[in-house]
């Protein structure tokens, strides 16, 4: 029996039509059966506190851990900003590093770079 893996997309753009989001519809369009993508949306998420880890957090840290927890992966997607991560990519890593090790964020992160000002291949 094949292995199914399930890979975590997150998309560093907040934007419902984004470049990002656009991008990261390839692989999972044209990912083979073994493979389950999933976007995990990090709009929702409040801005960080590391008071809500000493308190209560957010239901939308909970779900976010665990959507991550869950995943054998995760695939970025998104754009450079000021030589950076985006703001709320920055906040959603942040939120989810509470009960998530770095490890299991890190197994397997493929970045794809978006910037329509110069070519850039994209490979699947």
């Amino acid at each position: 029996m094949t292995k199914l893996y399930d890979l975590a997309v997150i998309i560093g753009n907040l934007r419902e039509v984004s470049y990002n989001r656009n991008i990261a519809q390839i692989p999972i369009e044209s990912a083979p059966a073994q493979l389950r993508l999933e976007v995990v949306e990090i709009a929702q998420s409040p801005p960080y506190s590391r008071d809500y880890d000493e308190a209560t957090p957010p239901a939308e840290y909970s779900s976010f851990r665990q959507r991550i927890v869950r995943a054998d992966a995760a695939l970025f997607v998104t754009s450079e900003h000021n030589r950076s991560l985006p703001a709320a990519l920055k906040n959603a890593l942040l939120a989810g590093d509470g009960d998530v090790s770095a490890a299991t964020v890190s197994e397997a992160i493929k970045r794809y770079d978006v910037d329509p000002g110069k070519p850039n291949p994209v490979t699947v």
